[in-house]
C-alpha cells in the first residue's frame, strides 16, 4: 500500500470527532481522544506509553520507526491493542471506542483486540520509561541512531538529564 495512503488513513482514523464544525481548528492529536476524570494530559500521555504507544500523539511513521510495523493492518491491529488497553485503564474515548470499531468495520474483526478472550495488556511503567518517545528523550545515543533527524539529538539545549515529565518515574 502507498505510503501516503497510510498516512491519511492513519490520519483519519485519529480524527473520528472532527467535523466541518471544527474544520479551521488542526486535528486532535492521538492523546486528546482520551478521556478519564481528574487526570491531566501528562496522565493522559503515560498512560498511552505504559499501553505500549510509542509516542503519543503517533502517526503511521513512528509505528514503522519505532515498532517495524510497515503495514497499515499491522499498525492498526497494534493500534487497538494500546486503545483496548486504555480502555481497560478506565479511560473513555471521544470517538468510536474498539468494540464499536470492530463492529463498524467488518475489517477489523480479524484484530486481535477485536477477538473475544484476548488478553489485553495492562499498563506498564517500565515499558513507558523504555518506549521509543522517552528512550529518544533520555538516551543522546539511541537518539542518534533512532531519531527521524538524529541532528536534533545534538541540540545543546536538550537535556537528556531533564526528561519530560511523562518519562520521568
Amino acid at each position: 500500500m502507498n505510503r501516503s495512503v497510510v498516512i491519511a488513513m492513519l490520519v483519519l482514523s485519529g480524527c473520528g470527532g472532527y467535523s466541518i464544525h471544527n474544520i479551521d481548528k488542526p486535528a486532535p492529536e492521538a492523546y486528546e481522544k482520551w478521556m478519564k476524570p481528574g487526570l491531566s494530559q501528562i496522565d493522559v500521555k503515560k498512560a498511552m506509553l505504559e499501553c505500549g504507544a510509542p509516542h503519543y500523539a503517533v502517526t503511521g511513521f513512528m509505528y514503522e520507526k519505532a515498532l517495524g510495523l510497515k503495514t497499515l493492518d499491522e499498525q492498526l491491529s497494534y493500534a487497538f491493542m494500546v486503545s483496548a488497553c486504555m480502555e481497560k485503564s478506565g479511560f473513555v474515548a471521544r470517538w468510536d471506542s474498539v468494540e464499536q470499531s470492530c463492529r463498524k468495520f467488518p475489517k477489523y474483526k480479524t484484530y486481535p483486540a477485536c477477538q473475544p478472550n484476548t488478553a489485553i495488556p495492562e499498563r506498564s511503567v517500565e515499558r513507558r520509561l523504555n518506549s521509543w518517545y522517552c528512550r529518544l528523550k533520555t538516551d543522546r545515543e539511541y537518539c542518534r541512531k533512532h531519531a527521524f533527524s538524529p541532528s536534533a539529538c545534538d541540540d545543546p539545549k536538550k537535556d537528556y538529564d531533564n526528561p519530560p515529565p511523562e518519562c520521568r518515574p
